[in-house]
């Protein structure tokens, strides 16, 4: 046990070095759609591990309820609600995608996001 939790104090430390020694560059703001890899129309990328609809969490939900009104792909709270339930939208985890998302918040394809280098 004693060699896993040295393993896992290193692991922590290299990560933490790698977070300091990076040097992130602010390089634009660009639609979503325009940056990420693989992002479509129907696709709303959320904070946190892979989950089903009916699984998220009611903040998640709403902000994707929200998101498919924004993006114009629903009218309203209802209509927008059965089509995130129906199975036509990507929902994935943001880091599936190489990006970070805030909390419950979502990004979806027109949504502006920072580029960073």
């Amino acid at each position: 046990m004693e060699d896993l939790k040295s393993k896992i104090e290193q692991a922590n430390a290299e990560a933490v070095q790698r977070m300091f020694d990076a040097q992130p560059v602010w390089v634009d703001v660009r639609p979503a759609l325009d940056v990420v890899p693989g992002m479509t129309k129907t696709t709303f990328l959320h904070a946190g591990p892979p989950t089903e609809w009916k699984r998220m969490c009611v903040p998640q939900q709403n902000a994707v309820i929200g998101a498919v009104v924004y993006e114009g792909l629903a009218r309203d709270e209802a209509e927008a609600r059965a089509l995130a339930a129906s199975g036509e939208l990507t929902i994935a985890p943001s880091h599936h995608y190489g990006v970070v998302s805030s909390m419950a918040g979502i990004t979806s394809a027109s949504m502006p996001v920072f580029v960073v280098k």
